[in-house]
């Protein structure tokens, strides 16, 4: 590991230098946290029955549960249906009911909740799993990922800190330069992965998607427009990501690009996220199909009420705003949706709802929030200066 990058960790935690163990050197720069399967397609029905048959044949192997349990994580990420977390934790159950659980299957249950948004519950999963073993590189990530969907900047970047020894650089960085550049460190962030990411070329393909779409992220953010794009532009040439395709669209719409995101997405309809992405970019045009997508977001959402889950409450309230025009409605959902998760785009359709009912007072949460963790973000700059007395 590089000196810079020690530095880099250092400076960001405000930490002593003799506050973490040594750091343990992997014998070579590709050591990665997991490898998933990236091809997309095929049957997945069939896939399904022959996996589940598999473990059928098999229960008692807790290898081959988890590499179907995580098959079925990557195919609910795939395919955006909820339907593949359950077979995923029926999979695992048996291990759930132990008394002394696997820290392996521990991570795979808090992956589950974590899709669920149920973050307490993956995060109390996470501390069990690194109880038993803290050296779990994927444990500590995941953990790090979800703090930071919470708002939790500083214990987010504190999560981060063990990869320095147990996993390799372009990881490390990742993962402290995302949650950094939201707590102040946005410029230093974007600089020090930039430079990480210049010299991991062989790194694997989702590694390099994920470390690339962050500093497309921070540079939407500071609004650095060209960079941005660039950055996208890089991200999906590499591999297929329904995240990355999500926040790419959402800058094409900030630039008034309505017809880049059709282009983009037009066959991408069975997503749920990417779907109200497309219609937003259809009411821009005033495209004659319009309607149906808007019947067919609603038909979803009503589908997720009866699931009892809250995964699509910011995109319920983003379509009640921009597509239904119903403020009050778009503002009680932003609300709900802030006590669970609080990125850029939480507090982006929180504060536009408060703006459009004319209740600049309920958004004084976010305001504060922002200014707390010195969150640089352009579009949340200006309408902060909206709401404000």
């Amino acid at each position: 590991m590089k000196k810079i990058i020690v530095l880099f960790l250092l400076f960001i935690l405000q930490i002593k230098s003799g506050s973490y163990a040594k750091p343990y050197l992997p014998q070579n720069d590709s050591q990665i946290i997991e490898r998933l399967s990236t091809k997309v397609g095929g049957n997945p029905s069939a896939e399904v029955r022959n996996l589940r048959s598999e473990i059928g044949k098999n229960p008692k192997d807790l290898k081959l549960a988890l590499k179907i349990a995580k098959r079925f994580i990557e195919l609910s990420r795939i395919e955006s249906d909820p339907r593949y977390l359950g077979y995923a934790e029926s999979v695992i159950s048996n291990w759930l009911k132990m008394e002394a659980i696997p820290p392996e299957i521990l991570v795979l249950h808090a992956t589950i909740r974590q899709s669920n948004h149920d973050f307490d519950g993956a995060l109390k999963d996470l501390d069990k799993a690194l109880k038993e073993d803290e050296t779990n590189s994927q444990a500590w990530l995941t953990k790090a990922t979800i703090l930071q969907t919470q708002g939790a900047y500083v214990e987010a970047k504190r999560s981060c800190v063990p990869l320095l020894r147990l996993s390799d650089e372009l990881t490390t960085i990742s993962c402290i330069s995302s949650a950094a550049s939201l707590n102040g460190d946005a410029l230093k962030s974007y600089n020090t992965l930039k430079s990480v990411v210049e010299k991991s070329k062989d790194a694997p393909v989702q590694e390099r998607l994920w470390a690339i779409t962050v500093l497309a992220e921070i540079a939407a953010r500071r609004g650095e427009d060209k960079l941005a794009e660039n950055h996208f532009k890089e991200a999906l040439s590499i591999g297929y990501d329904n995240y990355t395709l999500s926040a790419y669209s959402d800058f094409l719409l900030k630039k008034h690009k309505a017809e880049e995101v059709v282009s983009l997405l037009s066959d991408k309809t069975r997503i749920d996220n990417l779907l109200l992405r497309l219609a937003l970019a259809k009411k821009i045009l005033n495209a004659s199909d319009l309607s149906k997508h808007i019947k067919d977001l609603q038909s979803r959402f009503i589908a997720s009420h009866l699931r009892g889950d809250n995964v699509h409450q910011r995109e319920e309230a983003i379509f009640e705003l921009k597509l239904k025009n119903n403020s009050s409605r778009a503002l009680e959902l932003a609300r709900k949706n802030w006590k669970i998760q609080r990125e850029s785009l939480d507090a982006k359709i929180f504060l536009e709802s408060a703006i459009a009912c004319g209740d600049k007072a309920s958004a004084k949460q976010v305001v504060e929030f922002i200014e707390k963790n010195k969150l640089e973000n352009v579009e949340l700059t200006k309408l902060v200066q909206k709401v404000k007395p």
